[in-house]
């Protein structure tokens, strides 16, 4: 082990021991380390590598005593480019860094007390600070925490040339998938919105330590890009914006080495001679078989596509008394807070599946009055009560669809209470749903089935929880007995929630 990763490795127990991460599995540690170890030795990595978080901390070691949260900082700078990959670029890379950070949160940080609710603040801080890494930017509200870890993943930029060139030298490596003229097109377009942009870094003394350096090295730097480019023929600049505007800019490497011989092997274009004669000779009937393929592919697209639409399972009230228990599931809500109309349908959907997830959702661009990993921990506490089995509660912030591919989902559950009031909105939803996933590539989207609530329980919601618990009232009818509690003081306007608490103490 070298000197460089026992450093890294000691961070990363520490951090764990401030965690109480062995409280949940003392194996757990190791287990996480040794993610992020290979994580950040894997193959095509040349600059985002554990030399890469070895120098972020010592930016963070000159800088410690400025910090109001080590531990998330500790965190986000070891997470923050766990996943990388060059084809899947930003902001995809950052938002899949994010959610393996929340796996490990999940994992292998305890729910504390009240149950999670510190460690959701930690999670959430933690997750927007990775995929803020995508862009480098910070508000001005942003915490100085959060301004730092920016500024340390930049400050590379304002080193002296030579190393800032070593620097390039890797990035160029890591994306040695992409033509070169290509490369050079998009890093230019970069570099000079940078140099011709607002500041670099976020705080003053990165400004005052590394503004003009860095400024002065990406405009040498898209200087030196430009003049390459200038050296390009015209059919080799018209490639590279065919490449550009290609989003596997690979698929056009075999199109731009032949662009660079074309001139030398005249024997080419005989062929190609050959084949535009063609084209022009029969391009009416080139043209009609074209256009009665795409016409014939659309439409078998749009049955395909409708088949999924029209004909989802619905499973109506009372629930059909199931013959066995098979397949993985997913249903997921914002479960704000649970209640028994919520615990219905898990219940069901246990005795009819092997493993049923749970799937809390976080929307990103809303506030919670209550955290997810708090929904989370109440959630899991109202499953245990019920003594339901195979169920796994998790909390998610990617899209749903994507959750269920991963652990093998055959399909993804809805509540409604009916058709007639939520039949529009959830067929809505659901046309998304198998829209986005076709996009995505999958030719086999996972379906959506419908799961009708006991018209005894549909009109309980969220929202009349909630009102009832602000106003003081008994909500015991509507979450499980042993957890109303819990519910109550977890939505509970703060000012009220105190009060009880210095009750309680006086008692």
């Amino acid at each position: 082990m070298s000197a460089l990763e026992s450093s890294l490795k000691a961070r990363w127990l520490e951090v764990c021991k401030v965690l109480e991460v062995e409280m949940v599995d003392e194996a757990l540690v190791n287990r996480w380390w040794q993610v992020i170890k290979v994580r950040y030795s894997g193959k095509g990595r040349a600059y985002h590598t554990l030399e890469h978080l070895g120098e972020i901390f010592e930016y963070y070691d000159q800088h410690s005593s400025k910090f109001s949260d080590t531990t998330a900082v500790i965190l986000a700078i070891f997470f923050h480019d766990v996943v990388y990959d060059p084809q899947l670029g930003s902001p995809k890379n950052e938002k899949e860094s994010a959610v393996l950070f929340e796996r490990f949160g999940q994992e292998a940080i305890p729910a504390g007390d009240p149950p999670g609710r510190a460690k959701g603040e930690l999670m959430l801080k933690v997750s927007r600070w990775i995929v803020q890494t995508a862009h480098h930017r910070c508000a001005p509200g942003d915490e100085l925490d959060c301004k730092l870890l920016m500024d340390f993943d930049m400050a590379v930029l304002g080193k002296p040339w030579e190393a800032y060139e070593e620097y390039t030298q890797k990035i160029r490596r890591e994306y040695i998938h992409v033509p070169e003229p290509v490369f050079w097109t998009a890093r230019k377009s970069f570099l000079e919105a940078t140099a011709n942009g607002p500041a670099i870094f976020a705080t003053d003394t990165f400004r005052e330590s590394h503004e003009a350096q860095a400024k002065a090295n990406v405009a040498r730097e898209a200087k030196v890009l430009g003049e390459k480019l200038e050296t390009l023929t015209p059919s080799a600049r018209l490639m590279v914006a065919v490449g550009m505007r290609c989003k596997a800019a690979s698929k056009v490497v075999p199109y731009i080495k032949r662009l660079r011989v074309l001139r030398k092997r005249p024997k080419f274009l005989i062929p190609a001679l050959v084949i535009l004669a063609l084209l022009i000779m029969y391009r009416r009937l080139i043209a009609y078989v074209v256009l009665l393929g795409v016409f014939l592919g659309a439409l078998l697209g749009l049955c395909y596509f409708l088949k999924f639409l029209l004909l989802s399972p619905f499973v109506s009230y009372p629930y059909p008394e199931p013959g066995s228990r098979k397949g993985v599931v997913v249903i997921a809500g914002s479960y704000n807070p649970p209640h028994l109309g919520h615990l219905a349908m898990i219940e069901h959907l246990a005795k009819t599946h092997t493993s049923v997830h749970v799937v809390i959702g976080v929307n990103p661009s809303k506030t919670y009055e209550v955290n997810a990993y708090e929904r989370q921990e109440l959630l899991k506490a109202m499953v245990k009560e019920l003594d339901v089995k195979g169920v796994r509660v998790v909390v998610w912030s990617g899209i749903i669809f994507e959750y269920a591919r991963s652990v093998g989902a055959q399909r993804m559950y809805r509540g409604i209470r009916s058709w007639q009031q939520d039949g529009r909105a959830e067929k809505y939803l659901e046309f998304q749903n198998i829209f986005y996933q076709m996009l995505a590539g999958n030719t086999k989207p996972i379906p959506t089935a419908y799961l009708q609530a006991n018209p005894e329980l549909a009109g309980i919601s969220s929202t009349v929880l909630r009102e009832r618990i602000v106003q003081g009232k008994d909500i015991s009818d509507i979450v499980p007995k042993s957890c109303a509690e819990a519910v109550a003081l977890s939505y509970r306007p703060q000012e009220a929630a105190a009060k009880t608490a210095e009750e309680k103490k006086a008692e």
